[in-house]
């Protein structure tokens, strides 16, 4: 009454359906454009067609922009003008929109890592004192007996969670060729956890420390952050977090 506009679909498409909308971008060509760089961008989704406001992130060199696009059919081309030139399309990167999600799309989190009875633990300390604060947050993270594998064994099919002092982990990842530390927590804090999803589907937690200090005030806050993808800490307290994939640095 009070807006004058027809609500009913918005409420009865959330409140009296079941699911959640499938949606994908189908089609991204270059179109002309009188100024700038012409885009069409074509969305699809499941039916019956839901009225969604799609976030769309559209990178150029210049960075990225998100454009939100008014989704009500079952197949909609959208007419974008740029600034720049753009490099990639992704649809909802940052997972705001209730929706399937393909496989595989879903990033990875902490908790997997946590909770699994099959996920292995890699030590990468050497000297003794630390080592057994690694072992302390690691039997904390994971609440039952620990599987530990030495840091020289090849990574199995089972998630795994690696533990160690920042050179320590930045040498492990270069010598399995994996992505180094995100660009959200590079250089920040005094500890850094962070997921990365492997070829074949395991989640690999990763935890680094600038140094043993650092690393044992992770033991009491670290546990209740497991719905996390990358946490930052300074000292014992959390100061950045964030659930996504993460951009790496190579």
């Amino acid at each position: 009454m009070i807006s004058g506009q027809q609500l009913e679909p918005f409420f009865t498409q959330w409140l009296s359906r079941s699911g959640a909308p499938a949606i994908a971008i189908s089609e991204v060509k270059s179109i002309s454009a009188d100024s700038g760089h012409g885009l069409a961008v074509t969305l699809k989704q499941s039916a019956p067609a839901y009225q969604l406001r799609v976030p769309v992130a559209i990178q150029s060199q210049q960075g990225t922009r998100t454009h939100v696009l008014d989704l009500q059919q079952e197949q909609q081309t959208f007419t974008l003008t740029l600034p720049d030139k753009p490099l990639s399309v992704s649809l909802d990167p940052d997972l705001r929109l209730f929706r399937q999600l393909a496989p595989g799309e879903a990033p990875p989190i902490l908790r997997e890592v946590m909770v699994n009875p099959a996920t292995q633990t890699v030590l990468l300390p050497e000297k003794a004192e630390v080592r057994k604060i690694a072992e302390a947050l690691a039997g904390k993270l994971q609440d039952r007996k620990l599987q530990i594998v030495a840091s020289s064994e090849p990574l199995s099919a089972a998630p795994a969670l690696i533990i160690g002092l920042q050179s320590e982990i930045d040498a492990w990842l270069e010598a399995r060729q994996l992505p180094a530390r995100p660009d959200e927590i590079n250089k920040k804090g005094t500890a850094q956890a962070w997921t990365l999803a492997r070829s074949d589907g395991a989640s690999l937690a990763i935890i680094s420390a600038k140094d043993a200090a650092s690393l044992e005030a992770l033991i009491r806050p670290l546990p209740h952050y497991g719905r996390q993808s990358y946490i930052v800490f300074d000292g014992g307290r959390q100061s950045r977090k964030g659930s996504g994939r993460c951009r790496c640095s190579r």
